[in-house]
């Protein structure tokens, strides 16, 4: 469940939705839609529209339907583009939410970090103790 509160108002969340189970950094908000990573076997990258808690789409992560995604993290590129990374793949997507297909992908990763703040850059820790 996501809970959302306005630190201008006083009382409860303002909003909520249930069927995310958000563990690490699985979170971004672009405009009016929060995109979700959920630690989950299926259907773990969602869209949520902020203004009425209702699920616009699930956006399809694994190839393999034996492979469970389990996703850590997730973040808007811009508009039509996420880029979304865990543990059951074990890898990190650039997927284009309009067309579906996967843009990049990084193999085998460990561990799949914030976007930084300052810089439009991603950070990829690999099983091979490469940084990308």
């Amino acid at each position: 469940c996501c809970w959302f509160w306005d630190i201008r108002v006083e009382r409860a969340a303002v909003r909520s939705f249930v069927g995310p189970k958000i563990c690490g950094d699985g979170i971004d908000l672009l405009g009016d839609k929060c995109l979700t990573a959920s630690f989950v076997p299926y259907d773990a990258l969602q869209m949520w529209d902020l203004g009425s808690g209702q699920l616009i789409e699930t956006i399809k992560y694994r190839d393999n339907e034996n492979q469970a995604e389990n996703l850590y993290s997730c973040r808007f590129i811009d508009s039509d583009r996420v880029i979304a990374g865990g543990s059951g793949c074990r890898d990190a997507k650039v997927i284009n939410r309009k067309t579906g297909q996967v843009e990049g992908s990084f193999l085998d990763i460990l561990e799949f970090a914030d976007k930084t703040a300052s810089v439009s850059m991603y950070m990829f820790h690999g099983g091979t103790n490469f940084a990308y």
